[in-house]
């Protein structure tokens, strides 16, 4: 799930791949708390990042330091289990 307010990510790669390393890292978590997000299963950015972390992205913290994302993660947040609540009344 593509989040819009995301920092952009610099994509340069350093001579050793390190930085390569580093940014498929935290492109796979900005993927990866878009799909927690949508899942309808956390209340916000803070569960977010702690399951980040659990699940190997010790740069969460710091890549979620944003009121913009923090505030677009809660969106998503609710905005799915809003859905998922609708579909379980219909």
């Amino acid at each position: 799930m593509f989040i819009p307010v995301l920092p952009a990510l610099n994509n340069r790669a350093s001579p050793r791949g390190g930085r390569t390393n580093r940014v498929s890292s935290d492109v796979r978590m900005w993927r990866e708390a878009g799909k927690l997000a949508a899942s309808g299963d956390f209340e916000g950015w803070q569960a977010i990042e702690r399951e980040l972390r659990s699940k190997g992205f010790p740069r969460a913290k710091l890549l979620l330091d944003n009121d913009r994302v923090r505030d677009k993660l809660d969106e998503l947040c609710k905005g799915a289990q809003k859905k998922r609540a609708d579909a379980n009344r219909a």
